[in-house]
C-alpha cells in the first residue's frame, strides 16, 4: 500500500545525533553549506513520492519503505561510484550519509538491501509494461525544482553526446549465434527439451557445456564458416519447431524465443529454400549485439566502434549564473545525434522556460533542425560542420551562381536545370552539378566559419560535463546490461552533478559577499 513518508527522522532523546557527537562535530553535520545538507534539501525532500504511488497497491498491503530515501541511495550510489555493499555500508554507518538521508538518530535504519532490489524491480517491470520512467519523471520535477529555487533559465543551452559501450564482451557472430542458442535451450524446461529431434538436442547439449569462445578459438575460417551455417538451419528448426508452443514456454522462454527468431532474420536469410549466411553489409546496425543485453546496438564513430547506447546531455550556459544539466538521456548508439535535438530542446523547456539559443557540435546539424529552429524563433551555433569541405565554393552574383574551383582558382558560371540543380562545364569539357542541399551545406560551413570565437567556444565546457558524467566509467564502458540500468545509472549521475554545481554555486557566493565586506571595511 502507498503511504507518503515524513520528511526527516525526529532525533530522539537517546540515540540523536546531537546527544552522542561533541559540539565540534555537531557544527559540521549542521554546516548548511555541506553537501549532505545540500542534498537533504535539494535533492531527497525535493523528491515528489507521488510520482511513484503507481507501483503500489493503493488500499491493501504493507505500506511502503520511503520513497525518498530508496531514491536517494540510488543517487547517491552512482554519485561515489560505489558498489551495492558500499552503499548499505555507507548509509547504516556513516552518520553524513545518513543526515543526507533525512535520518536524524544513530538508530534510524535505511531499507534493507531485499526492499532496495524489489524497489527496482518494480521500477524496471513499470517501464516495460507503461513505456514511462519514473526515475526520469523524478528527475525532471526535483531539477525543475532547483531551477526555479536558483532562478535558472534556459535562454541558451548547449547540447553534446558520448558513445558508451554496454558491459558485454566483444564477441564474433559465430559467438553470438552459439551464446543464443545457449542460452535458449537453458531457457527450456525438460519437457520441451525432449520433444526436440534427437540430433538437434544432442547438438545443444554439446554446445552448452562449454562457453562460446571455447568452442570457437580452435577453429579454422573455413569451420567457422561451416558452423555458421549449420547452426542457421538449427535456428530455422527451433523457430519452427517452438512457434506454437508458446502456452508451454514461461515468461523468460518467450523471451529467448523471440531472441532467436530475431537472431534468424538478422544473421541468415531465405534464398530458394535455403538457410545461408547474410553477408557483413547486410546485418543492420541494430541487431544483437549479445543475448545479455538485448538493446545495445552498434555504431563505428572514426575509428571508435561501439557496441552499446548513446548518452546526450544537456545544460544550460548563461554566463555568471548557476548552470544545470536539465536532460541525460540513453538512446540506442546507432541513433544519430541530429535525432535528438529537437527532443532535448523540448526536454529543457519544460523545465525551465523558453530556449533561444542552442550550442552544438557539427553532429547535431541536419536540415530538419534548422527548419525547427526557424520556425520557434531559435538560433543554433554549431560549432562545425561534419565531412569535408568540398572543392568548389559558390557565391550568389546579380541572381546567378558563381562557383570557383578553389584548386585551380578557376571561375565559372553555373547554369540551372529543369530538375533545380546547378551545372558548370570544366576546364576537361566534363559537366558537373551541385544541388541545393550541397550549396546550402557551404553556406552553412561559411556561417559558422564566420562565427565569433566567443559564441562557438560556449559549446566547449559541455565536454566538462561529459566527462563528469561517464567519471567512474573503465574505457567508456558502463558498468550495467540493458537500457533501464543504464538510463538509471545516466538520471541519477546527473542529479549528482548538479548537486555539486548547487554547492560550489553557493560558496562562490559567500566567497563574494565576504570579499565585498571586506572591501567596505
Amino acid at each position: 500500500m502507498f503511504r507518503k513518508h515524513k520528511e526527516v527522522t525526529s532525533p530522539t532523546l537517546f540515540t540523536g545525533f546531537g546527544q552522542i557527537l561533541g559540539n565540534k562535530k555537531m557544527q559540521r553535520l549542521e554546516d548548511k553549506k555541506s553537501w549532505d545538507n545540500i542534498f537533504k534539501e535539494r535533492v531527497n525532500l525535493a523528491i515528489d513520492e507521488s510520482i511513484f504511488s503507481v507501483l503500489y497497491n493503493q488500499e491493501n498491503g504493507r505500506p511502503n519503505a520511503p520513497i525518498r530515501i530508496l531514491v536517494s541511495m540510488l543517487i547517491l550510489k552512482e554519485g561515489f561510484g560505489w558498489s551495492d555493499s558500499e552503499l548499505f555500508e555507507a548509509c547504516r554507518f556513516n552518520l553524513i550519509v545518513m543526515n543526507a538521508l533525512g535520518l536524524s538518530n544513530a538508530s534510524d535504519e535505511v531499507p534493507v538491501e531485499s526492499t532496495y532490489y524489489d524497489f527496482k524491480k518494480k521500477l524496471y517491470e513499470y517501464q516495460i509494461k507503461s513505456g514511462r520512467s519514473l526515475i526520469a519523471e523524478a528527475c525532471e520535477q526535483t531539477t525543475k525544482t532547483q531551477a526555479e529555487i536558483y532562478s535558472v533559465n534556459a535562454r541558451w543551452i548547449r547540447m553534446d553526446s558520448k558513445l558508451v559501450g554496454s558491459n558485454i564482451a566483444k564477441c564474433t557472430r559465430l559467438q553470438l549465434v552459439i551464446s543464443c542458442l545457449q542460452e535458449f535451450y537453458k531457457s527450456l524446461d525438460g519437457e520441451l527439451k525432449e520433444t526436440l529431434l534427437q540430433e538437434d538436442r544432442t547438438t545443444l547439449e554439446e554446445l552448452i557445456k562449454k562457453k562460446a569462445y571455447q568452442i570457437v578459438y580452435k577453429l579454422s575460417d573455413e569451420q567457422k564458416k561451416e558452423y555458421l551455417a549449420s547452426y542457421g538451419s538449427l535456428l530455422s528448426r527451433l523457430a519452427e519447431f517452438y512457434k506454437d508452443k508458446d502456452g508451454d514456454k514461461s515468461q523468460t522462454g518467450k523471451e529467448k524465443y523471440s531472441m532467436i527468431l530475431r537472431l534468424l532474420n538478422e544473421q541468415y536469410k531465405k534464398q530458394d529454400g535455403k538457410i545461408e549466411i547474410k553477408s557483413v553489409s547486410e546485418i543492420p546496425s541494430d541487431a544483437i549485439q549479445s543475448p545479455y543485453d538485448m538493446e545495445a546496438t552498434y555504431r563505428k564513430k572514426g575509428d571508435k566502434k561501439v557496441r552499446g547506447y548513446n548518452v546526450n546531455i544537456v545544460e544550460t550556459c548563461n554566463k555568471g549564473e548557476l548552470n544545470l544539466i536539465l536532460d541525460a538521456e540513453v538512446y540506442k548508439a546507432n541513433q544519430s545525434d541530429n535525432e535528438l535535438l529537437e527532443e532535448g530542446v523540448k526536454k529543457a523547456e519544460r523545465i525551465c522556460g523558453k530556449v533561444k539559443q542552442i550550442s552544438v557540435d557539427g553532429a547535431y546539424h541536419s536540415p530538419e533542425n534548422q527548419s525547427y529552429a526557424k520556425g520557434n524563433r531559435k538560433v543554433i551555433h554549431l560549432s562545425g560542420i561534419t565531412g569535408a569541405g568540398g572543392d568548389y565554393d559558390f557565391e550568389e552574383i546579380n541572381g546567378g551562381l558563381e562557383v570557383t574551383n578553389k584548386e585551380t582558382k578557376e571561375i565559372i558560371i553555373a547554369h540551372k536545370t529543369k530538375k533545380g540543380h546547378y551545372r558548370i562545364k570544366q576546364s576537361n569539357g566534363k559537366r558537373r552539378y551541385f544541388t541545393e542541399e550541397q550549396i546550402e551545406s557551404y553556406r552553412k560551413r561559411k556561417q559558422v566559419e564566420s562565427l565569433p570565437e566567443k559564441i562557438r567556444n560556449v559549446r566547449c565546457n559541455i565536454e566538462a560535463s561529459i566527462f563528469q558524467s561517464c567519471f567512474h566509467l573503465r574505457k567508456d564502458k558502463s558498468k550495467y546490461r540493458g537500457f533501464f540500468k543504464n538510463q538509471l545509472w545516466v538520471k541519477c549521475r546527473m542529479m549528482w552533478i548538479n548537486l555539486i554545481r548547487i554547492k560550489n554555486y553557493l560558496s562562490e557566493i559567500e566567497l563574494t559577499e565576504k570579499q565585498a565586506v571586506l572591501a567596505l571595511a
